[in-house]
């Protein structure tokens, strides 16, 4: 062992989040592990540092949880995409409530949200589930999924996270030496047709593509797209509602998922006949769409103009909504409209102080907030109850079984605007 690492046995305390858990050194250090289980005692080698905390790698588990099954992927391990193929999925759950409770209490400064929580909503399926994926092309033309050392790659032949049909194509596309694609995103739509789109850096591939698969086919560089075969948009059905997707736009990994997410939604807002919805970053307009069966109007709002085709195509048949190109900021103080709800399904950045700021301004009663990242959820909880929201309903839902990410639906009402300078909840 290097004089640089340190080798113990540690007692498992606590879920801690991407993936982890958390144990306690001999010297007092916080140290954080994949692959383990609250209550199991295993041997860990962490490296020596002067911080109070660290990560550590399992070396062997001492004592095991009688939770602990037989992770059912041949990759489980090396690739860095699943965390938790060793628990059975009600015990995913349990651990995913467990660490969003923990962390809008003490990220979010919040005082027992667990008065608001919903059931936690299963995934229909905890294998076989995702329709779409992102691979990476190897150099002798293989698909291959991040690997958790470094940025190696592993290669694969199927992966059981992804449907039976991705599945089956996953073995079928070989690109040849020196194609310039680099990456390959593999969707399913609704009618398990499927999408390819190559991603590279040239303007086109390097050499000439063929294929004989019943498949839709783009190439994407940051020049831009063109359709080699097929269409260059592919439906989704969500909620029952086909949103159509193209290449460069999001595709939602879980779509069957959506239906009791958006029934218990639904149960928590009451009637809305009369509202007006302002729909934020509406991308392809799914948000939009569900809202505007069942809203006075809709008001949508995205700063990429590319997404507007999509969005248009997805609301054509909708008179009640209209669709503003621009920052929030910027589209808000515009409205005359009074604005009810907003919604917004956040992005990596989640929301802004900006945002929050010109949503209070307007007096937008509602605001729900769907994220996939319980931490930045939690941040901006504190966010918005520093400015008046209160958390009223949170949905839970296991919209990427098999994994750390840990998927939400917070329903905030607006309490009363902070004095200047008072202040409800941590940003930390």
């Amino acid at each position: 062992m290097s004089s640089k690492h340190v080798e113990e046995e540690i007692l498992i305390q606590s879920w801690g989040s991407q993936g982890n858990a958390v144990g306690r050194l001999s010297d007092g250090r916080t140290v954080f592990v994949r692959g383990v289980i609250p209550g199991e005692k295993v041997r860990v080698r962490c490296p020596r540092t002067d911080k109070s905390f660290t990560d550590g790698r399992l070396l062997a588990v001492i004592s095991s949880s009688p939770e602990r099954i037989r992770p059912e992927c041949p990759y489980f391990g090396p690739c860095a995409l699943c965390h938790y193929q060793f628990l059975p999925i009600e015990a995913q759950i349990n651990a995913k409530r467990s660490i969003l409770l923990e962390q809008l209490t003490r990220i979010g400064g919040l005082n027992q949200p667990e008065n608001c929580f919903k059931p936690f909503i299963g995934s229909p399926n905890a294998f076989a589930y995702r329709k779409k994926m992102h691979f990476s092309v190897l150099p002798d033309g293989r698909l291959g999924l991040p690997s958790m050392h470094g940025k190696q790659t592993i290669p694969v032949s199927r992966c059981p996270v992804c449907s039976d049909t991705i599945n089956q194509m996953i073995g079928k596309v070989v690109f040849e030496e020196g194609s310039g694609v680099e990456f390959l995103d593999i969707r399913e739509g609704k009618e398990e047709e499927i999408q390819l789109i190559l991603r590279g850096d040239s303007p086109k591939p390097e050499t000439e593509i063929e294929t004989d698969l019943p498949v839709s086919l783009v190439y994407s560089s940051p020049e831009g797209s063109y359709v080699m075969a097929g269409d260059s948009t592919i439906p989704q059905s969500m909620a029952a509602l086909d949103i159509f997707s193209s290449e460069d736009s999001f595709f939602y990994p879980n779509p069957d998922i959506y239906s009791e997410v958006c029934s218990v939604l639904a149960d928590s807002l009451g009637n809305i006949a009369d509202e007006t919805v302002f729909n934020l970053n509406a991308g392809t307009g799914f948000w939009s769409k569900w809202f505007a069966s069942s809203c006075r109007k809709v008001i949508a709002q995205e700063i990429d103009e590319r997404l507007a085709e999509d969005f248009t195509l997805n609301l054509d048949a909708f008179d009640n909504v209209e669709l503003y190109i621009g920052a929030v900021n910027e589209v808000i103080p515009a409205l005359k409209d009074k604005i009810s709800i907003a919604v917004i399904e956040s992005a990596a950045g989640g929301l802004s102080p900006n945002t929050i700021e010109a949503l209070t301004a307007k007096k937008v009663g509602r605001i729900i907030y769907v994220g996939h990242d319980s931490a930045l959820l939690a941040r901006d909880a504190a966010r918005l109850a520093a400015s008046g929201y209160q958390l009223d309903v949170l949905i839970p839902f296991d919209n990427e079984p098999q994994t750390a990410r840990i998927s939400a639906v917070a329903v905030y009402r607006l309490q009363s605007a902070p004095a200047q300078g008072e202040y409800h909840g941590k940003t930390s």
